[in-house]
């Protein structure tokens, strides 16, 4: 009897020392996990900190610019009042640039955008082996190969369809009347 107290004592035991291992090992976890939290709070503060001085640094930089730019353009003109008129031609020196590069990229889309027919994505005409499809759906069907009528109707329907909308698109004349 003693003997199977000890045993079931010494069973109680271990699992509480398989408990306490397994929950120290979730604690060393935890505490890495925590580590490594701190450490990327640290580097992300000293980061905000390169941020705020590198913004201050490019402040500077370009107040630098604009003061040697001011101090350029002034000893280079020989009147003092012609410093406006200059200013006037480089603003509308700027101005037809900025026009002139909308010009370009408009033109360039309206080329790519004539190149472009939208029947060709609206209705892609292809083909499926021995089969002409229209957005994927076959035109008939073979003895060996059976298309389902449905596939066959909703091809044929979206071959009228491109029909019609073409003839409303191009205004053909045809031989009988059509509506």
């Amino acid at each position: 009897m003693y003997l199977f107290e000890f045993l079931a004592k010494s069973v109680l035991l271990l699992h509480y020392l398989f408990r306490l291992e397994k929950r120290s090992e979730d604690l060393k976890k935890q505490s890495k996990k925590l580590r490594q939290c701190a450490e990327v709070n640290t580097e992300l503060k000293e980061l905000d900190l390169k941020s705020k001085s590198f913004g201050e640094l490019e402040e500077r930089y370009w107040h630098e610019f604009n003061s040697f730019q001011f101090q350029l353009t002034s000893h280079q003109l020989p009147y003092p009042h012609a410093n406006d008129e200059y200013n006037s031609l480089s603003d509308s020196q700027e101005e037809r640039d900025v026009i002139l590069a909308k010009i370009t990229v408009s033109q360039l889309h309206l080329e790519l955008l004539k190149r472009t027919n939208v029947l060709n994505d609206a209705f892609p005409i292809y083909h499926d082996g021995e089969f002409g499809t229209i957005n994927n759906f076959r035109l008939g069907r073979l003895p060996k190969i059976l298309v389902e009528w449905d596939e066959i109707n909703a091809a044929w329907g979206q071959a009228c369809l491109l029909l019609h909308t073409m003839a409303q698109y191009f205004r053909p004349k045809f031989p009988y009347p059509y509506k």
